[in-house]
């Protein structure tokens, strides 16, 4: 019982790698095969029952032909075991129309194996086309003869109209079959459809902001936008290349996933935007690509938090990892650009500046710019560094961004400059 238990499942299992026709053929052919051997072997004794040796001579033929049909559909031979089907269906077909006439019910086989083709992964569709045009012939040619000429053989007109609803029956339950399956194949496909779709959704949100991701999809044409209020914060880790080359490529990745993804928390949080990291620097802005008036204490409450974050980090993991932080405020540009890769990205001596304020810096420490101390004046704790030689740019002056005034507690003592 239990070797009988294991063929039937491994006859009704459907292999991977297959297309939706190819596992549709394979599905057709795993329910027909097995039916279409049972019935000849029957018919085999209902002809000889009759006396009507050419067929069941022509079904012993038929059931070898079925046997060496499960054996091309075991060997996915697929094609192949559908067009001995359909040789093995318009022969028998032809034969019974020949010696027992219209009434026997041959030609509703007709009407399934058709159907049957509409789902075959043939070739061309003239191959479709040809195939389906040889069935409705057999199946016109066959009525018009039986129309002109009386059958080989009499039967008991009892018997053939038995035969008639059994072959009726036969070939609209598997009419049934074609169109229960090809509807359950659409409405998985559509299903499968939907999540892939979702799954893009959720894929374009996740490498640029929603609203933009929203207008990509509507239009291909450049997005550019100027955003004359806005804050741009550069994150780097100190000292983690040297550090980078004493891990695996598999702790390294987790190492910054573990605190990247920490980041993307906190950015969330406060409703600002990750733009990109690169290596192991990471960049936010606050009022891109939807304006809002407190830009500069939204990406300075985040800022504050990502040290904490990255030093608390550091410690869980046993690590020395130390977070080097700048900020800059004023006007940026931003845009979409690429076309096989999109990328969102900011341009503008704002993002120039917070980049030089965070190269600039100091271990544990966040540098900003004039222009954002002036817009976080009197909101935050903040010490002023001094002028600072900035690469690329006349010395300009800076400042620490200590805590907010209610948690001055945390406050780290700072070096003098």
């Amino acid at each position: 019982m239990r070797a009988v238990k294991s063929l039937l499942q491994q006859w009704l299992t459907v292999p991977g790698g297959l297309t939706s026709k190819q596992r549709w053929t394979y599905t057709a052919l795993t329910v027909g095969i097995p039916l279409a051997w049972i019935t000849h072997f029957g018919f085999i004794f209902l002809f000889l029952y009759w006396d009507i040796l050419p067929l069941a001579a022509a079904n012993v033929l038929s059931v070898s032909v079925w046997t060496f049909a499960i054996y091309t559909r075991n060997r996915l031979y697929l094609r192949l075991s559908y067009f001995i089907a359909l040789a093995e269906i318009l022969g028998h077909a032809m034969l019974c129309l020949l010696f027992l006439g219209w009434a026997f019910g041959i030609q509703y086989h007709l009407i399934s194996i058709l159907a049957v083709t509409l789902q075959v992964p043939l070739r061309t569709a003239w191959h479709m086309v040809a195939i389906s045009l040889l069935i409705m012939g057999v199946f016109v040619g066959g009525y018009l003869y039986t129309e002109a000429y009386p059958p080989l053989t009499e039967v008991d007109a009892l018997q053939l109209q038995v035969m008639a609803v059994i072959n009726m029956l036969a070939g609209f339950v598997m009419l049934g079959v074609v169109m229960f399956y090809v509807t359950a194949t659409a409405e998985r496909a559509e299903a499968d459809l939907a999540v892939e779709h979702r799954k893009s959704e959720a894929l374009l949100n996740n490498v640029m902001p929603t609203v933009i991701a929203a207008r990509l999809k509507q239009d291909q044409a450049t997005i550019a936008e100027n955003f004359p209020d806005a804050s741009v914060l550069f994150a780097d880790l100190v000292g983690f290349t040297p550090l980078a080359e004493q891990l695996s490529p598999d702790q390294l990745v987790q190492l910054l996933d573990g605190l990247f993804s920490r980041f993307d928390e906190l950015v969330d949080k406060y409703g600002l935007e990750k733009i990109k990291t690169v290596g192991d620097a990471y960049m936010v802005a606050a009022g891109v690509p939807i304006p809002r008036s407190d830009h500069a204490e939204a990406i300075a409450d985040l800022a504050l938090e990502m040290r904490a974050a990255s030093a608390n980090y550091s410690h869980s993991r046993g690590i020395p990892l130390q977070l080097r932080l700048g900020i800059s405020s004023g006007a940026v540009v931003a845009g979409v650009i690429g076309r096989r890769r999109f990328l969102y990205d900011l341009w503008g001596d704002t993002v120039n500046t917070a980049a030089r304020m965070e190269e600039h810096g100091r271990s544990g420490e966040i540098q900003l710019s004039e222009a954002t101390e002036r817009l976080l004046h009197g909101k935050f704790v903040m010490k002023e560094r001094g002028l600072v030689e900035i690469k690329g740019k006349r010395p300009m002056r800076t400042y620490w961004l200590e805590s907010r005034p209610d948690v001055s507690n945390v406050s780290l003592s700072r070096r003098e400059s």
